[in-house]
C-alpha cells in the first residue's frame, strides 16, 4: 500500500491525525472525498510537509496552533486560477466546477484534484505550476503524488520549486503543532 511507503519517508505526527465526522465534511463538499485522502488526514491530520507543502484540511477548524487552510479555500484559490488560464487542462473541463483544492505549495501552486466523474478514487491530482504558469495533470492520487514527489518518481518535479523533489525524508507537522 502506497500509505505504508508515505509513512516510511514520512512518520504520521506522534499527535496524530485529525477525526472527521466525514458525513457532515462531505456533505459540505457535495461529493464523497478520496479514500486515500479520507486515510492521509486520520494518520496524519492537516499541516505540512517539512512547511513546503500544506495540505488542507476538510473543512474550517479553529483552535490550537495556526489554523490550516481547509478544501473550501484551496478550491476557491485554485478556481481563481482557473478563471485566468486553463492552459494544460484536458479538453472536458469546461468549466471550475471539476478542480477541488487540498494543498498547496510554499511557491504559490495549487494542488488540486480534477473531479471528473463520480468515483473520488480515480480522481487525478492536476497542479497549478506558479512557475510553468499552467496546470499539470498527474494520474494518480494524492498519497501516490505525494510518494512520487518525495521519491522522485513522477516524471518530473511538479513543483515550482526542488525543496521536497527526490527527497525521501520529510517531517509533517500538524497544524495543532504549528
Amino acid at each position: 500500500m502506497r500509505l505504508d511507503r508515505l509513512k516510511a519517508m514520512m512518520p504520521a505526527p506522534a499527535t496524530g491525525g485529525d477525526s472527521i465526522d466525514w458525513a457532515t465534511a462531505e456533505a459540505a463538499l457535495g461529493r464523497r472525498f478520496p479514500t486515500d485522502y479520507r486515510e492521509f488526514i486520520e494518520l496524519y491530520g492537516a499541516g505540512t510537509i517539512s512547511d513546503h507543502l500544506g495540505v488542507a484540511h476538510p473543512v474550517s477548524v479553529s483552535g490550537p496552533g495556526e489554523r490550516p487552510t481547509d478544501v473550501a479555500e484551496e478550491t476557491e484559490e485554485a478556481r481563481f486560477t482557473f478563471g485566468r488560464t486553463r492552459a494544460g487542462l484536458p479538453a472536458e473541463v469546461v468549466d471550475d466546477s471539476a478542480l477541488i483544492g487540498w494543498g498547496h505549495s510554499d511557491a504559490a501552486d495549487a494542488l488540486c484534484w480534477l473531479a471528473i466523474g463520480p468515483d473520488s478514487d480515480r480522481w487525478p491530482v492536476v497542479v497549478w505550476s506558479d512557475f510553468e504558469r499552467k496546470w499539470l495533470v498527474h494520474d494518480v492520487g494524492m498519497v501516490d503524488f505525494l510518494v512520487g514527489l518525495l521519491a522522485g518518481e513522477l516524471d518530473e518535479c511538479p513543483l515550482s520549486d526542488l525543496s521536497l523533489w527526490g527527497r525521501p525524508s520529510q517531517q509533517f507537522i500538524n497544524w495543532r503543532d504549528a
